[in-house]
């Protein structure tokens, strides 16, 4: 135990927890949505269209996930070393001149050979979801800067303004699917 001690910092550790607490409230919140839209959509049109909007929402992620990813590795070290607010504006409207152009050509593309993508990631049935693509993707736009946003409260450990905010995305995520 005398070994763990060396080791073990409550400092540390209280520090630490601000980013567990950060990661879990989005995991949460992100959940809870996901699980009371699927289930508002089983009740009023039934357990298909749940699919259909599964299969939109999955379309999503994978672009998504691509952007962030590519992103992740550079924004939460650039945001943490940076102090000044001009600073911080600066990368931010830096980033977003990247993010933008990028999210607006993938969304685009997306949304031009919808029925191509349908056809070779689901079966025919699926393409049903061309009538509700255009909201996916536009909500789309709005989350990749969004997710900038995130990051920098992320790096600048804003630990009760990042948690807050992912409760009202998840409110504002639900409320606007209903």
């Amino acid at each position: 135990f005398s070994i763990l001690n060396i080791f073990f910092n409550k400092k540390y550790l209280k520090k630490l927890s601000h980013f567990s607490l950060m990661s879990l409230s989005g995991i949460i919140s992100l959940s809870l949505s996901l699980l009371f839209i699927r289930t508002l959509i089983i009740k009023n049109l039934g357990i298909d269209s749940a699919g259909f909007w599964d299969s939109l929402w999955r379309i999503s992620i994978l672009y998504f996930s691509f952007l962030t990813s590519s992103f992740k590795f550079y924004i939460l070290p650039t945001f943490s070393t940076l102090k000044k607010n001009i600073q911080i504006k600066k990368e931010v409207f830096k980033i977003w001149k990247i993010t933008l152009p990028t999210i607006i050509l993938i969304t685009a593309g997306i949304f031009i050979f919808k029925d191509f993508i349908i056809r070779i990631l689901f079966t025919p049935e699926f393409l049903m979801i061309k009538s509700i693509i255009l909201f996916q993707l536009l909500g789309d736009v709005i989350r990749i800067h969004s997710w900038t946003l995130g990051n920098l409260l992320i790096a600048k450990s804003k630990t009760i303004i990042f948690i807050t905010l992912q409760i009202i995305w998840g409110l504002v995520f639900s409320g606007l699917s209903l």
